[in-house]
């Protein structure tokens, strides 16, 4: 990439506040990762918000699931790697871990747009990302 471009980037992205929504935590880094880390390289804010992190199962031979409160300590070592400014977990429900589409539509919205620390009518974010679903590794992969 030509200098002169390169800078043009790195000029945008050192006046972002990007904001990462992520359903489960790691989802941000999986998804996201590479751009927290430009934004913060180049100067700009990083904020994230988990929606919900909880005991897990993963699928492999251990029969125990990932307990929440490991789940959030690998997540806060994670958020400190990326160097992101802040993080928030909106949910710690073992109820919701891989069922947030049965919480009411309304409930979440209200959060991210208004009552969470980090939430969008707080941070005001110029950069808005949610990563998308294929970016996340699935049971079969």
């Amino acid at each position: 990439m030509p200098k002169k471009t390169r800078s043009l980037i790195d000029e945008f992205l050192s006046r972002q506040r990007l904001l990462v929504l992520a359903p489960h935590s790691d989802d941000e880094t999986i998804g996201a990762g590479g751009l927290i880390a430009r934004v913060k390289a180049a100067g700009g804010s990083a904020f994230v918000m988990v929606f919900n992190v909880g005991d897990l199962h993963h699928f492999n031979d251990s029969a125990d699931p990932v307990k929440g409160d490991t789940r959030v300590d690998e997540l806060r070592q994670a958020m400190k790697v990326l160097r992101v400014d802040d993080f928030e977990v909106l949910f710690h429900d073992p109820g919701l871990v891989m069922r947030m589409d049965s919480l009411p539509r309304i409930e979440l919205v209200s959060r991210i747009e208004r009552s969470a620390r980090l939430s969008t009518q707080k941070v005001k974010p110029t950069m808005i990302v949610l990563p998308h679903s294929r970016s996340a590794p699935t049971a079969s992969t």
